[in-house]
């Protein structure tokens, strides 16, 4: 089963009422496993932000087992980070 996971928003905590953080990523990720998923797809639309958040959640995603899949909706500044640590990627 594919897992589509959203990432939108701002990346880290910024204060901002749409952000999406490290912890949601593993938090999702962890959730989609509990449920049976054996690949992700993570669906990208931000903005950016915070640039060791994205490293972080970027290497995250590499470090996973499961084939990954960034799908592009608006991947500005740090997103590029997360979009390309994926296996494969659209737009």
């Amino acid at each position: 089963m594919e897992a589509i996971i959203h990432i939108s928003g701002v990346i880290g905590e910024l204060g901002y009422s749409s952000q999406y953080t490290f912890a949601s990523l593993a938090s999702d990720i962890k959730e989609a496993r509990e449920k049976g998923a054996t690949s992700f797809k993570f669906v990208i639309d931000s903005d950016g932000g915070l640039v060791d958040e994205g490293f972080l959640m970027a290497s995250y995603i590499q470090s996973l087992k499961e084939p990954t899949t960034a799908v592009a909706v608006r991947v500005y500044s740090i997103a590029n980070i997360i979009y390309f640590a994926c296996d494969k990627r659209e737009s």
